[in-house]
């Protein structure tokens, strides 16, 4: 968590994912300005696919989901979620297709033009995209923190059991508040 390693990724706090995105935004605004004080980058990324229809014959997510369920690029369901505090200097990553933050976007680019050499994931969901990127950023030699209380997803047997699995063998499994304070915010509540 020492902040001249460290990136904040935050995944796809968009409106599809109602509830557990916007239940998140006031933790994770409020960790994304603890880190741009204390000189660590946030990324954001947003999950979408131009036409879902058309998609559904090139993508495993589409077609597994259907493209009903699937999120198209400027919908209303695209959209970021009000709250999370999203400033100028941040990155957002809008070409995300499927669960991995890494594939097919710049992240990989941004982490190492900026000497980043771990990160702290949050987001949504907690089983699916978060846990896949914490996965991919670990086999791709990064150190994982993973947000304990900044990941959400609708069911909490799926999130306990993503937490179990990821802090056995890819990530620390740490609070909001002592990534806040480690990086020289508040103390742990």
């Amino acid at each position: 968590m020492d902040p001249s390693t460290a990136a904040l990724v935050l995944i796809d706090l968009q409106a599809h994912f109602g509830a557990a995105a916007m239940g998140l935004a006031p933790r994770l605004a409020r960790l994304a300005a603890a880190a741009r004080a204390a000189g660590v980058p946030v990324t954001w990324t947003q999950h979408g696919h131009p036409d879902p229809a058309a998609d559904a014959s090139t993508s495993n997510l589409v077609r597994w989901w259907g493209p009903e369920n699937s999120i198209a690029v400027g919908s209303p369901a695209w959209a970021l979620v009000p709250g999370l505090g999203v400033e100028e200097g941040d990155a957002i990553l809008d070409e995300k297709r499927t669960y991995d933050a890494f594939h097919g976007t710049r992240l990989a680019g941004l982490l190492a033009e900026r000497a980043r050499s771990a990160v702290v994931i949050g987001g949504v969901m907690t089983e699916l995209c978060c846990e896949t990127t914490a996965r991919a950023a670990f086999v791709r030699g990064l150190d994982v923190v993973f947000l304990s209380d900044g990941t959400a997803t609708d069911d909490p047997a799926h999130h306990r059991a993503s937490l179990a699995a990821l802090g056995f063998g890819f990530a620390t499994i740490a609070s909001c508040a002592e990534v806040e304070a480690a990086w020289g915010g508040k103390a742990p509540r």
